[in-house]
């Protein structure tokens, strides 16, 4: 399950394409050059070892699909999206099988892949190709709101209740 600033994706009929988005939450980030020194009289680097590491910015690439029961909720749907992730200061991811927030930026949704229509459930489907970008900075923090017996309390349909921690 998934948030975007604390709503519920499929809440949008947004969903992630099956092997897509944790293959991109647990990419490694790569540290930033470190200062260092190649001395000619010894082996190898001379390394700063005093200062902290830092990284560079992580790429997120995943695939999303919106879904709808027609044209005119799938644009509905889609204008929702946008708006979601339009704020300037970015938005909040929260993976809760992760346990994780992620603070990213939409920066570009690549091509709109396909229009289908899924003629069994009688649904329209678009799949995008997403790009955002996780600069690291300190994520909102959201939860799922648990009982004494460390057990999930669901709403009257069904769903997590999601909190701020």
């Amino acid at each position: 399950m998934f948030l975007i600033n604390g709503q519920d994706i499929s809440s949008l009929g947004m969903y992630f394409k099956k092997g897509t988005i944790f293959k991109e939450l647990l990419k490694m980030p790569k540290p930033k050059e470190r200062q260092l020194n190649n001395w000619s009289d010894e082996n190898g680097y001379d390394y700063d070892n005093l200062s902290p590491t830092f990284f560079e910015p992580l790429e997120y690439n995943p695939i999303v699909y919106l879904v709808a029961n027609n044209l005119s909720q799938l644009t509905t749907r889609r204008d929702s999206l946008i708006a979601l992730l339009n704020d300037p200061e970015g938005f909040t991811l929260t993976s809760i099988t992760l346990g994780k927030d992620y603070l990213l930026r939409f920066v570009d949704s690549g091509q709109f892949n396909d229009l289908t229509p899924v003629w069994k459930g009688k649904k329209l489907f678009c799949e995008i190709q997403m790009k955002w970008i996780n600069n690291h900075e300190q994520a909102e923090e959201y939860g799922v709101l648990y009982d004494d017996n460390d057990v999930p309390i669901l709403d009257e349909e069904g769903h997590y209740i999601i909190v701020k921690k």
